[in-house]
């Protein structure tokens, strides 16, 4: 009996440990509405829901990372309207993992090209996989999808130049996207963010610049951006 109890406790523990190294976290915003008992019984109830979970799973360097999104934008009485059709939407799914000095990231994930959604929106990556290592303070990394699909291969490297951040990315008969942030010594709080996108195809580059500082305790920002042609950065 004693050997059994000492079993059960160490399982026990076991459970606990494994469990320790599963992380949930996200955030929800659910409105719900009725209608008041004076209204006629042909008033219509609408609800809605917006969910996203993010669950992490760790085991040493190793880690498997879910984003799930549950969204049902607008339900009416008990018919869902929603684009989602009211289920779980697995948004993203990949793994990291380390081998040696190389960082490695496979499956679904939130990509950008420059260091912030600039000028082009970030998307999620298709079945891809990602090697990156530092290389003389440098960060080199290479990407692509794990089919014989070359258009979607890149090469990334990034790191401090003049103490300023720096990024550039090329994407194979693609792009070349170069992009600089930093802090300037001018007043208070003042950075800016830099991103230029030449794109192979003709009369499509995308320039974005950005600033902003604090007068009198008040953050100001500006922006512009300007495009060869239309669809190619984030805004519209």
């Amino acid at each position: 009996m004693k050997k059994q109890l000492l079993i059960a406790a160490v399982a026990a523990t076991m459970a606990t440990a494994s469990m320790a190294d599963i992380s949930i976290k996200g955030s929800a915003n659910i409105k719900m509405a009725g209608k008041d008992l004076s209204t006629d019984t042909f008033t219509t109830q609408s609800s809605s829901q917006n969910m996203d979970v993010d669950i992490t799973g760790s085991n040493g360097a190793t880690k498997v990372i879910a984003h799930l999104d549950i969204d049902n934008a607008s339900s009416t009485a008990t018919t869902d309207t929603s684009t989602e059709g009211g289920t779980i939407n697995v948004d993203k799914l990949y793994m990291t993992t380390a081998i040696g000095s190389v960082n490695v990231k496979a499956g679904d994930w939130s990509s950008c090209v420059g260091m912030v959604e600039g000028v082009q929106k970030c998307t999620t990556t298709n079945n891809s996989i990602s090697l990156s290592t530092k290389v003389g303070g440098y960060t080199v990394g290479v990407s692509g999808g794990m089919s014989d699909d070359s258009a979607t291969n890149s090469l990334a490297i990034s790191g401090k130049v003049a103490g300023f951040d720096v990024k550039i990315k090329e994407s194979e008969h693609t792009y070349t996207d170069i992009a600089v942030k930093g802090d300037l010594a001018i007043g208070t709080g003042t950075g800016f963010y830099v991103e230029h996108m030449n794109r192979d195809a003709a009369d499509s580059d995308a320039t974005l610049i950005a600033a902003h500082t604090v007068i009198n305790g008040v953050t100001v920002k500006a922006a512009s951006w300007e495009a060869d042609t239309a669809g190619v950065t984030a805004e519209s």
